[in-house]
């Protein structure tokens, strides 16, 4: 198959998914859908930041009672000296302190990967073992169908967009006997294949890089440098 045979053949599929509705309309849910799952996991992003920005509040409000009390003691000391003298019940029970991961520029992304990694952890004097297990409180119906995110878009949904739009390639022209003419008149079959690939390809790619452009405009909690939405881009 010439150079021109080849663009023929790629223009000509190229005209019959314009005048497809079913798969415009499938690409456009698939950009809405990748919309709000930047919108939601930027939403949950920052509830999770509001969340650790207040986590050690009421540890600071329980240092300043515990050295009222211990002040209190000193000026008056009286036995039994106060459990808030005693390093090890103030280090082992009282005291704590929230050790938080700070949120990357490209994390609303895959905020549903909480589950797994949390966002913040309660430090104490015991044995790291008793406090690196214990997660986050939340709620359990969200933990068991997962967080919407661009990465759930991305493993999910994706995948089954990809097959909507080739899933009728071979079958649909043997069906209306085009395979059967092309055969007929010397055409190289699998190079038309090719170009019909192509041209799905091609609009898969742009689909995906105009998805691309979009969430990095809603989801990213900062500035996104070229490496990192190329690197992005790469992933997808």
């Amino acid at each position: 198959m010439s150079t021109r045979a080849f663009r023929t053949a790629l223009g000509l599929e190229a005209l019959l998914l314009r005048r497809s509705p079913a798969i415009w309309w499938t690409l456009a849910l698939l950009v809405v859908l990748t919309v709000a799952a930047a919108w939601n996991g930027h939403a949950r992003v920052a509830a999770i930041q509001g969340v650790i920005a207040g986590l050690n509040d009421d540890e600071r409000q329980t240092q300043a009672a515990l050295k009222a009390t211990t002040a209190r003691w000193e000026q008056a000391p009286t036995p039994p000296p106060p459990t808030v003298t005693s390093p090890g019940t103030v280090g082992f029970s009282l005291l704590s302190h929230y050790a938080a991961l700070p949120a990357a520029n490209l994390a609303p992304l895959a905020a549903g990967q909480s589950d797994i990694m949390p966002s913040y952890v309660r430090v104490t004097a015991n044995p790291a073992y008793t406090f690196l297990t214990v997660s986050e409180i939340i709620n359990p119906l969200n933990a068991l169908t997962g967080g919407f995110d661009v990465a759930f878009v991305i493993v999910f949904i994706l995948p089954i967009v990809i097959i909507a739009l080739t899933f009728d390639l071979i079958s649909r022209e043997k069906e209306s006997g085009v395979m059967g003419l092309a055969a007929a008149s010397g055409a190289a079959l699998t190079r038309i294949m090719f170009a019909k690939v192509c041209a799905r390809v091609l609009v898969i790619a742009v689909t995906l890089l105009a998805m691309s452009v979009l969430v990095m405009w809603i989801g990213s909690t900062g500035s996104v440098t070229l490496g990192l939405w190329a690197g992005w881009l790469a992933l997808v």
